[in-house]
């Protein structure tokens, strides 16, 4: 199977893994940025932390802008996509297959690396440091969370770490690849000569294609 990106390393350390999107971001400059305001205001790093993971959990990718510090909201938006679409190929597979390729699925839900809401909320670990904060919850990623302080609400720091320049644009590429290849594979889910073996490599053999790898 094709290497993915997840989230995590992706929003917090720009390590290369299975990502994909969904949708284009609106792009906007670095002022809009500082304009932007959440749709929820979280007063702790803790309501932070669960706002921007049940934007997650829920697809709301409106809520999930509100929720991020970010100068570069072209990756931001595509990394939201990305697991959106994974999420929703994943959701669909499940549905008609079962559990077979397990491994394969949990990892398009990227459910070991990104923590529920409700995780967050019962487990989620906080360290805090005047204007900045990280939240972990145990056995979900291996950097948590990163927060900062702005104008008194708290949002998640994305730019720690992230992927610029040629690698960067190696993860929009995976991006596109799942953006424009997984809804296609969906669609054959449940159609006559394809079982769950088949889907797999048919999402393998496009990816490939897509990137370019061999």
């Amino acid at each position: 199977m094709l290497k993915m990106t997840k989230l995590w390393a992706v929003l917090l350390v720009g390590m290369m893994v299975f990502v994909g999107c969904k949708g284009k971001s609106k792009k906007r400059s670095s002022s809009d940025d500082d304009e932007r305001t959440p749709t929820k205001k979280a007063e702790t790093p803790k309501e932070a932390a669960i706002a921007f993971t049940k934007a997650i959990a829920k697809g709301d990718k409106e809520q999930y802008m509100a929720m991020i510090a970010t100068k570069d909201e072209e990756l931001a938006g595509a990394v939201f996509d990305a697991v959106s679409a994974s999420r929703s190929f994943a959701d669909a597979f499940v549905a008609k297959y079962g559990d077979a390729h397990s491994d394969v699925i949990s990892n398009l839900r990227m459910a070991k690396e990104i923590p529920t809401p409700e995780e967050v909320k019962d487990k989620g670990e906080v360290t805090e440091e005047g204007d900045k904060a990280k939240v972990k919850v145990p056995g979900k990623g291996e950097d948590g969370l990163d927060l900062i302080k702005k104008d008194g609400v708290w949002l998640v720091d994305l730019d720690k770490d992230m992927p610029k320049g040629e690698e960067k644009e190696t993860v929009l590429k995976q991006c596109k690849a799942m953006a424009t290849v997984t809804p296609k594979v969906k669609a054959l889910i449940g159609k006559e000569g394809y079982d769950a073996d088949k889907i797999m490599a048919e999402l393998d053999k496009r990816l490939k294609e897509y990137t370019g790898q061999e």
